[in-house]
C-alpha cells in the first residue's frame, strides 16, 4: 500500500472545483445575559484549574513535538507541532508534510493545522483531556480551508516520567460533505531527562490518515516530546 501523493492532490482538485461559492450564513437571536454568564463561568473554572497548576504538571506551559511516521514501503510523515497550554485553554499548530518516493522521483504534500482552541475540560494529576476546532490548509491541489475539529488525553504515570497519548482528527468540506483527512494517532512517552523547566521524552507510536475518503497513509511513528512547565 502506497500513500498516493499524487491522487490525493488529484482529489483535493477535484473537490475544490465541486465547492460553490455560497457563504455560510443563519440568523438567530442571541440572549446578551446568557453570553456574559458563560464567560462569567469560564472564567470561574479557570482560576480554578490554575490554583492547581502545581499538582497538575502541564497545565501551564508549552509542549514541542517532532514526530515522524514511517511505512515500511516507500513513505514518510512528519509532525513538527507546538502546544501552548493554560488552564482549560490549549493552542495547537501542527506542520504534516508527506513524502513519497515513486519511479519517477520524489513526490510530496503539505498541510497546516491549526486547533486554533483547544478546551481542556478534564484535568487531573494523571490525565488531561481536550476537545478543539480549527482550520487544516492545504498546499495542493485546490489549496482549500477546511474546518477540523479534534480530540485528544495525554496520560501520565509513575511521577509523570512516563505517559500516552491519544488523538482524533477530522476535517470536512461542508459543502461537498467529503472529508479531506481523518486521523487517529496513539503514543507511549518516555522521560529521558529533564533541565529545571525542560523535560524531555522519547515518544513511539502509530500514525493513521485517510484522505478523501478512499485514500490511506499509515505507519510507525518515533520521536522527541519536548514539555517546558
Amino acid at each position: 500500500m502506497t500513500a498516493q501523493i499524487q491522487d490525493i492532490k488529484k482529489e483535493s482538485k477535484d473537490n475544490s472545483s465541486r465547492s460553490s461559492n455560497s457563504e455560510w450564513g443563519g440568523s438567530g437571536e442571541i440572549s446578551i445575559s446568557g453570553f456574559f454568564d458563560g464567560i462569567g463561568y469560564l472564567l470561574d473554572w479557570q482560576e480554578e484549574v490554575l490554583r492547581k497548576r502545581k499538582e497538575i504538571v502541564g497545565i501551564v506551559g508549552l509542549d514541542v513535538m517532532v514526530h515522524s511516521i514511517v511505512q515500511h514501503s516507500n513513505y514518510y510523515i512528519f509532525n513538527p507541532r507546538i502546544r501552548g497550554n493554560w488552564g482549560i485553554f490549549s493552542s495547537d499548530f501542527r506542520v504534516n508534510y508527506l513524502l513519497e518516493e515513486t519511479i519517477n522521483g520524489n513526490d510530496d504534500l503539505l498541510t497546516y493545522d491549526w486547533q486554533i482552541i483547544q478546551l481542556n475540560f478534564i484535568n487531573t494529576k494523571n490525565a488531561i483531556v481536550r476537545i478543539g476546532t480549527g482550520i487544516l490548509q492545504e498546499t495542493f491541489g485546490g489549496k482549500q480551508s477546511f474546518l477540523e475539529w479534534g480530540a485528544s488525553t495525554n496520560l501520565m504515570f509513575k511521577e509523570n516520567k512516563m505517559g500516552g497519548f491519544a488523538e482524533f482528527r477530522s476535517a470536512r468540506d461542508y459543502e461537498t460533505g467529503v472529508f479531506p483527512r481523518r486521523e487517529i494517532s496513539l503514543q507511549l512517552h518516555h522521560q529521558l531527562f529533564q533541565a529545571g523547566i525542560l523535560h524531555g521524552f522519547t515518544s513511539a507510536g502509530f500514525q493513521f490518515q485517510r484522505y478523501y475518503n478512499k485514500i490511506n497513509a499509515w505507519g510507525i511513528q518515533l520521536g522527541l516530546v519536548f514539555r517546558f512547565y
